[in-house]
């Protein structure tokens, strides 16, 4: 009997020690099932981590290639990484034999024609304020007397011109001091102040059966921003632009209020409507083509205007199958162009003469 009840204490307390064990063991596996929830969490968190910088591996790996085709480098592409096997060392790989890059070799800037360069200050030049200019009263005068009268009213003469023309007057360009200007203003016995020049237009296709006193008042009836405007503001001076036996181009000195009213703009004369331009070529000699003097003062004889060089005109030129040779600079283009760069010279001077503002 007493070993029974030994017996059955035994047994009670190895129950409670198997119970008290497996509880232990259901805490276990009740901590594990929430460690291996958070486990997982955070192991799919890094799957779609890594799926991201999968793709972003991907794009870089296209954008060197776009580099390296920009680049100039030849050679085969680098395989794109699909695998996780592949994601191994996949920087090395794809840099591996990778040949260095070169510094883009970019076209160069193209250079400016001379040409365009020269029209571009001759459009400067006519933005400039217009400074005085003086012409001696008579042949006589000389640039002593010019001296000589400057020094009479100011101790300190400030000329930047002074030479004598081709008509044989004295030209004097003054600085643009009002002490200066008021000096030579005060000189009328040696020296008289030019007016600026007009602005002059060149109104294009134009009847040759158009008269002058048509064209003036055409030009104010027909066109509403010339209303207010004077017929006597409108001089034509002559005819230009290529030889037609119906039509042919006019060049008109106009105010500048008119310039500004009708450069550029649609303007109707007659039957015609025409966009008047700016014009901008200086004078020239007609028969040796420079721009230095003016045709009656010439004593050259006359040159053709395709090869510069005399005894014939430019329809008879027998170099018509060669360039065109300059009678200003000798360079091969036309002696009337924005090309030379005498040319181009006296034409910013003319427009620096030129008065475009009231």
């Amino acid at each position: 009997m007493k070993d029974m009840r030994t017996s059955v204490k035994i047994g009670v307390r190895w129950t409670d020690s198997i119970e008290e064990f497996l509880a232990k063991i259901q805490n276990s596996s009740t901590n594990i099932a929430i460690e291996a929830a958070v486990i997982a969490g955070k192991y799919q968190e890094k799957r779609i981590e890594v799926a991201d910088q999968y793709k972003h591996f991907d794009e870089i790996i296209t954008k060197t290639r776009t580099d390296r085709s920009y680049a100039g480098v030849v050679g085969p592409g680098t395989e794109i990484v699909q695998s996780t096997e592949q994601v191994q060392n996949a920087t090395v790989r794809a840099t591996d034999n990778f040949p260095a890059l070169t510094a883009v070799q970019r076209p160069r800037a193209r250079k400016k024609p001379q040409a365009i360069k020269e029209r571009d200050k001759i459009e400067k030049a006519k933005n400039m304020p217009v400074k005085p200019v003086f012409i001696g009263c008579t042949e006589d005068i000389t640039v002593d007397n010019i001296w000589d009268a400057v020094k009479s009213v100011t101790n300190k003469p400030r000329i930047n011109t002074c030479k004598k023309m081709a008509s044989g007057q004295i030209f004097v360009a003054s600085s643009d001091e009002c002490t200066q200007i008021n000096a030579l203003r005060s000189m009328k016995d040696a020296v008289t102040e030019v007016e600026p020049r007009k602005p002059r237009i060149r109104l294009k296709g134009i009847p040759l059966e158009y008269e002058v006193p048509f064209i003036q008042e055409a030009l104010i009836n027909q066109n509403p921003s010339l209303e207010s405007m004077n017929k006597e503001d409108i001089n034509p001076l002559f005819r230009c632009g290529k030889r037609d036996p119906d039509i042919g181009d006019w060049v008109i000195e106009v105010s500048p209020s008119i310039h500004k009213a009708i450069a550029g703009k649609r303007t109707c004369i007659g039957m015609v409507s025409t966009f008047p331009t700016t014009f901008i070529d200086p004078p020239h000699c007609s028969k040796c083509l420079r721009v230095n003097h003016a045709t009656g003062h010439c004593k050259e004889a006359s040159k053709c205007f395709h090869c510069a060089q005399p005894g014939h005109n430019k329809a008879d030129c027998p170099n018509k199958d060669k360039p065109p040779t300059c009678a200003q600079c000798g360079g091969p283009h036309r002696s009337i162009s924005s090309s030379c760069p005498i040319w181009a010279k006296r034409a910013r001077t003319v427009q620096m003469r030129t008065q475009y503002e009231e």
